[in-house]
């Protein structure tokens, strides 16, 4: 990857707006209070795209976007989920030299991070509007490693329909399997196994934030998993719980042996719980049998 001189913040960025953002950086301050204080102080998000280093990379944040609000005034947005993909890029052996696959990668925050942890990133995000900002961030970081897919994934080959995501959070654009259901924008859907096929990867690591399209991905890359074994990071919210149904369900979808972990919310580290179908929480970690001994 090749290094560039990053921008300095935009003029239009005020002196409070600047005051705040040093603020909600401060790691003295609870994480679960930073929280709050975003929330209160600034509801509405962003005014105005702004250009930031992440983490030394140059990240363009979209204005009145949910996520990219957390990334400017905090740093990071679910930093406990890059904690986790740091946490198992430095204990599992070798995992560095595979794959990273982003299911959902929205306008490429993860991806671009996972591009210095893993040899390879396979990026998807259907959504063009969305797409288009997922390939610059990606493109101005100057990445040969990430390779970016406008389609999503799931358990055939077909045309869905497209629930857009809400002006105010780009994460939240679906997938629905019924076409009376809901008006949309008709988008491609490929099956996971076959790009992974045709990408001729090893997978370690998969990430799925695809809003309740989870069961269809995991079916589809179902070989993969098989086969790879990969550690699995998922969102697991309650929305997502109704398209599994049950929890017998959602533990039939993964490959046999496979043991679950929540990811504790509300704090920046990578902090494993014990999962709990009936709690409350994020995302889970779906580990391996052969990577038992690393995560419990």
């Amino acid at each position: 990857m090749r290094k560039q001189n990053l921008p300095k913040m935009p003029e239009q960025a005020g002196m409070a707006e600047r005051l705040l953002r040093r603020a909600l950086h401060c790691r003295l301050l609870p994480f679960a209070l930073r929280r709050k204080l975003l929330g209160w102080l600034v509801p509405h998000g962003l005014v105005g795209e702004r250009r930031v280093d992440l983490f030394g990379l140059d990240y363009l944040c979209a204005p009145a976007n949910l996520i990219d609000t957390y990334v400017y005034y905090t740093g990071m947005y679910e930093r406990n989920t890059l904690s986790c993909l740091q946490y198992c890029v430095k204990n599992i052996p070798g995992l560095s030299e595979q794959a990273f696959m982003d299911i959902g990668a929205n306008s490429g925050l993860f991806s671009i991070l996972g591009g210095r942890l893993f040899a390879t990133v396979l990026a998807f995000e259907p959504f063009p509007a969305i797409f288009s900002r997922l390939k610059s961030n990606v493109d101005r970081n100057g990445f040969s490693n990430i390779r970016l897919f406008a389609f999503g994934l799931g358990d055939e080959e077909t045309q869905l329909v497209f629930i857009p995501p809400k002006k105010d959070n780009m994460g939240t654009g679906h997938f629905v399997t019924e076409y009376a259901e809901a008006s949309g924008v008709v988008l491609p859907v490929c099956v996971g196994d076959a790009v992974t096929e045709a990408e001729a990867v090893t997978v370690g690591l998969v990430k799925i934030d695809v809003e309740g399209f989870e069961p269809h991905v995991l079916r589809g890359l179902r070989q993969t998993l098989e086969r790879d074994q990969p550690v699995i990071i998922m969102e697991l919210n309650r929305d997502t719980k109704k398209s599994f149904v049950n929890e017998e369900t959602f533990m039939s979808s993964l490959p046999r042996g496979y043991r679950v972990l929540a990811i504790r919310t509300k704090v920046e580290g990578f902090v494993p719980v014990a999962f709990d179908w009936a709690g409350k929480q994020e995302n889970i970690l779906a580990v391996p049998p052969h990577l038992a001994r690393i995560f419990f």
